[in-house]
């Protein structure tokens, strides 16, 4: 059995014990005189302290427990500000690319274009190889250009 068990079966049965020791100081030994009832020191006494002792030491059985709570709850928190973190910032790009953003629109234009370019030589070529005839290489520049 682990020694974090064992304290807990120790911490409740001596708290269970003075909470028997207090309500029965209270009932069964209490004394009455003509101030009405007031309970025994010597029953009482020992009560409480085993009460406060048991609490000590069901605290030191759950310890284990409750730093490993901690450490999730600060783990959490890490992930949490991290996630915060990272949608901050793809917030920013995203504002730093729609400032960039002529420019690229710029550069896949002529990117593009250049694409085009070559596909109108080699369409020429294939013509002028007689690979293709005069009514394919106009259908396959009208494609190329984009005009229906």
């Amino acid at each position: 059995m682990k020694t974090t068990t064992k304290l807990k079966i120790w911490g409740f049965i001596q708290l269970i014990l003075g909470m028997m020791l207090i309500v029965s100081a209270n009932t069964v030994f209490a004394e009455e005189d003509i101030f009405g009832k007031h309970v025994r020191p010597e029953v009482i006494v020992p009560g409480i302290l085993l009460v406060f002792i048991s609490i000590i030491i069901i605290f030191a059985g759950f310890a284990p427990e409750l730093t490993s709570m901690s450490a999730k709850v600060q783990s959490e928190s890490v992930q949490y500000a991290k996630d915060e973190l990272e949608e901050s910032i793809s917030a920013t790009s995203t504002v730093v690319a729609e400032g960039i953003k002529p420019a690229v629109k710029e550069t896949i234009i002529e990117l593009r274009q250049e694409d085009v370019e070559s596909q109108l030589i080699n369409a020429k070529s294939l013509f002028e190889q007689k690979l293709i005839s005069e009514s394919e290489y106009q259908e396959l520049k009208k494609r190329i250009l984009g005009i229906k």
